[in-house]
């Protein structure tokens, strides 16, 4: 699994993982390596238009699965580029980021206790590794698929 760590300050006070199972188990994304030789898609990326109101976004219902939202958007088609060729290009402390490989042993990511027990602390060690925090606490975790009937029955979120 590739990672992305951002960080967000030079002082490495604050650092924001941004976690995905890659897989359409779990998100509905099938991120396999790109067949196409200059690993760039086209993808549609909605940009929230000043309307003037003050845009509010909800989540509610059970599981807080159902959402509501009042932006107004303007959708554009941007290029997307695969970054994994580029991987080793990228420093946290030069970018904000950097690609890092973990590999699980997760076996059932809708498994909250194992979540819990297992991949926070993975998750940890990985992120004191990659930024020599002294200190890091994993405190939530948020499950989306792309299966509409799955979100239903294990009430996760929908992806983004």
């Amino acid at each position: 699994m590739v990672y992305q760590v951002r960080h967000p300050c030079s002082t490495r006070k604050k650092i924001e993982l941004c976690i995905g199972y890659i897989g359409e188990q779990a998100c509905g994304y099938n991120a396999a390596p790109s067949r196409n030789p200059a690993r760039v898609i086209i993808a549609t990326l909605n940009y929230t238009l000043d309307t003037g109101v003050k845009p509010v976004s909800e989540t509610f219902g059970p599981g807080n699965i159902r959402t509501r939202n009042s932006s107004t958007y303007d959708a554009r088609p941007v290029p997307i580029r695969d970054g994994r060729p580029l991987a080793r290009d990228f420093a946290l402390d030069q970018n904000g980021f950097t690609f890092v490989e973990h590999k699980t042993v997760v076996a059932d990511f809708f498994d909250a206790e194992q979540l819990k027990r297992v991949y926070y602390s993975e998750l940890e060690a990985l992120v004191k590794r990659v930024s020599g925090a002294a200190r890091v606490v994993v405190f939530d975790h948020t499950l989306r698929s792309g299966d509409e009937a799955e979100r239903e029955v294990k009430l996760v979120r929908a992806p983004v």
